[in-house]
């Protein structure tokens, strides 16, 4: 398994925007990183290989890069922004770390605990990559919100998905399961065991 912790130092935030920015072509700005809380994991050597950031704090970061269109229709709808924590930033060394694996589980599985953890209504996610979309969705099941908005200079799709708090934790490991991968239920158990020890003891 790898280590992973929360990201707090200037160097660490620094190392984060910097390998996010490298594979994803997006620009991460160090206002939205102190706001949100970052997550590092780490190989053997202490090398930062992949990571997430969860944020709850307006403005979400997937809603400001919505065309003004549906940002108006948003505004009407049943959901309210404040409803939503965002699991965003989402990347993994190239070559570390392989598609169906469980260090990739182990991230997706603490992107949702920790944001279960918020205790917020409902986990967004999103992306404009169709592979990415349709591998997320097994979890955030959802559709929120589809369209065309301008990514690196040009027009192309995204989408918007969600997953209802209560229900989070059990399709991911459902989809965990489904995968099988190579991460015995007993090492799985015992890891959501240990991340609410953790969050037990820091909330004490």
């Amino acid at each position: 398994m790898l280590k992973s912790r929360w990201l707090t130092s200037e160097r660490d935030l620094i190392d984060f925007r910097r390998n996010f920015e490298d594979r994803s072509g997006n620009p991460l700005s160090s206002e939205y990183m102190v706001a949100a809380k970052v997550r590092g994991f780490f190989d053997r050597r202490g090398e930062l290989i992949a990571g997430f950031i969860i944020n709850a704090t307006q403005p979400l970061r997937y809603f400001d890069w919505l065309p003004e269109s549906d940002r108006e229709w948003r505004r009407g709808d049943v959901f309210k922004a404040e409803d939503f924590v965002e699991i965003t930033c989402i990347w993994t060394k190239k070559g570390r770390i392989p598609a169906i694996s469980s260090s990739r589980a182990q991230i997706y599985l603490e992107s949702l605990f920790f944001a279960v953890k918020t205790g917020k209504p409902s986990i967004l996610g999103g992306t404009v990559i169709e592979k990415v979309r349709d591998q997320q969705m097994r979890v955030m099941n959802q559709p929120y919100r589809a369209g065309v908005t301008n990514f690196r200079g040009k027009e192309c799709p995204y989408w918007l998905y969600y997953v209802r708090r209560h229900q989070a934790l059990t399709l991911m490991v459902q989809n965990i399961a489904r995968e099988g991968l190579v991460w015995p239920a007993q090492r799985l158990a015992s890891h959501c065991a240990a991340l609410l020890r953790n969050a037990v003891a820091r909330s004490n």
